[in-house]
């Protein structure tokens, strides 16, 4: 790619592109931080930035269905996407599987408080199974309804930092058992997998950024976590088992670094 200044950056996605509990927020009823890794890219290159991202979405709210989220219907995303975006980035597909709510819930259920805790809240449906291929296709199709709407944009899928790294142990970093543990680290394995099948599908305009091998050191209760876990303090703020503002800085890094090295400079 040529040497150039784009100019207006638009980010999609959940919670884990929104950054909810990381203050400030730009936007409450989105759980949308002021200091999410888009939001830090831009700052860098000095773009023109349209955040789009909304905790909870899953891929459909960005291409077809509204959400409610925090009393506020938000149209799908992609109805603010324009087609002077120069780079779009796209953090989601979590939600599809339950992944970080279905992971709070047992870590949840892990404890006696925990369990006091749900037998107050309404019981969610499970998700219906969906393989890493059908998941990969949602994700296909979901880049292209973006390109159709922003055909000179490149496009970044955003893969979600480690939660549950190689090394976490029951009872140490986390509630879950040994069982559970491996069970999220698979789901977590099959969504970047999922990121990786779609990104090399359309690899001529998308480009995928591995957050999850390049945080595989940083998961929860680590030395230097990019995530947290769940505690009170967490609860409090809205964002257990999500990243913080190291996390979102690092992701942002991560990022920087790629589109340098793809001919994007600073203004």
């Amino acid at each position: 790619m040529s040497t150039h200044k784009p100019h207006h950056l638009i980010s999609l996605g959940s919670s884990f592109a929104a950054g909810p509990g990381i203050p400030p927020l730009s936007l409450h009823t989105a759980g949308r931080s002021s200091k999410n890794y888009a939001s830090l890219l831009s700052q860098h290159f000095s773009f023109q930035h349209t955040d789009l991202t909304v905790s909870g979405a899953t891929l459909s709210n960005i291409t077809s269905a509204p959400q409610e989220c925090f009393g506020t219907t938000f149209a799908p995303q992609i109805t603010g996407v324009t087609e002077d975006a120069d780079i779009i980035t796209i953090t989601a597909g979590g939600n599809d599987l339950q992944y970080v709510g279905g992971l709070m819930k047992e870590e949840l259920l892990s404890s006696w408080a925990g369990k006091l805790f749900t037998l107050f809240r309404r019981r969610s449906q499970p998700a219906e199974a969906i393989s890493v291929d059908e998941l990969a296709e949602n994700f296909v199709n979901v880049l292209d309804a973006v390109h159709a709407k922003a055909p000179k944009a490149r496009i970044y899928l955003v893969a979600y930092p480690t939660l549950l790294s190689p090394a976490t142990e029951s009872g140490i970093h986390v509630s879950l058992s040994a069982e559970a543990i491996k069970k999220y680290q698979q789901i977590a394995e099959n969504l970047l997998k999922a990121y990786k099948l779609a990104s090399q599908a359309r690899s001529q305009w998308c480009s995928l950024v591995d957050v999850a091998e390049l945080s595989k050191e940083h998961g929860i209760l680590t030395d230097e976590p990019w995530v947290e876990g769940l505690s009170m303090g967490s609860l409090w703020r809205g964002n257990p088992m999500h990243p913080n503002e190291k996390g979102m800085r690092a992701v942002a890094d991560m990022l920087i670094e790629r589109l340098e090295s793809d001919g994007f400079v600073a203004i």
